[in-house]
């Protein structure tokens, strides 16, 4: 929608946000954490409006939209209230949460409210529902991970030796991949240089320095090059996915 479509969209949020009465409070944190034992799965956000009084708790979620719109609440825009409304209904026991979805048409100004009351219970089951995916996925993640790490500490340099310059590079990488920096190198083609920049990297990745690993070129033979670099770190013992 253009580079201006997210500050247009915060415009619009701060717009109905001055809208509203007194008492409307306004980018409500939530957090909350499930121990899932090998790890913590933390959910965060903000509430975007909350509604405290006597008769109800009304929770209130705000998107724009832009460029034509069904006039239908997305359901995932459902589901991220009402994560929210269990997180706050859990944290502040409350047993009933009133949620409402608010569209604001950034190009006609038009005002569009979904609104709909949730038991406890209900949010409850949605979100028990809906993290245990987000669990089994990350427990599988977890478990890959560490085989990979292990694999990673095992694997030793794929090549009898090193040739001229190269360990010295390979070092030099590590040390920019483990603390931060940039590294820039010419050297002539031969020494080496994509084996002794993905070894450290691996090697990195595995002491959890690093996420991911980002392998860049603009020629065809530069990726043939470090396909087989993979390959060789393959068969010499490395369990790593990867991605073209």
């Amino acid at each position: 929608m253009g580079r201006n479509r997210a500050l247009a969209g915060t415009r619009g949020h701060q717009k109905l946000q001055r809208s509203r009465p007194a008492g409307y409070q306004k980018e409500v944190r939530l957090s909350h954490e499930i121990n899932a034992g090998e790890f913590v799965l933390r959910i965060q956000g903000r509430i975007d409006g909350l509604v405290v009084s006597a008769q109800e708790v009304l929770l209130e979620e705000i998107k724009t939209v832009q460029g034509g719109w069904d006039r239908v609440a997305d359901p995932l825009h459902w589901a991220q209230a009402r994560l929210y409304g269990y997180m706050y209904a859990q944290a502040n026991a409350r047993e009933q949460i009133a949620i409402q979805l608010t569209y604001l048409d950034l190009d006609s100004g038009e005002v569009s409210e979904f609104r709909t009351r949730f038991s406890l219970a209900e949010l409850s089951a949605f979100f028990e529902q809906a993290t245990a995916i987000y669990i089994a996925w990350l427990r599988a993640h977890h478990d890959w991970c560490r085989v990979r790490d292990e694999s990673i500490r095992e694997v030793a340099f794929p090549f009898s030796q090193y040739r001229p310059g190269q360990r010295q590079l390979a070092v030099a990488a590590y040390r920019v991949l483990a603390s931060g920096g940039r590294l820039f190198l010419e050297a002539p083609t031969g020494i080496g240089k994509t084996m002794s920049v993905l070894f450290p990297a691996i090697k990195a990745l595995g002491e959890g320095k690093l996420e991911r690993i980002f392998y860049l070129t603009a020629r065809t033979v530069g990726r043939a090059v470090a396909e087989k670099a993979f390959t060789d770190l393959r068969r010499a013992g490395l369990h790593c996915a990867r991605w073209s």
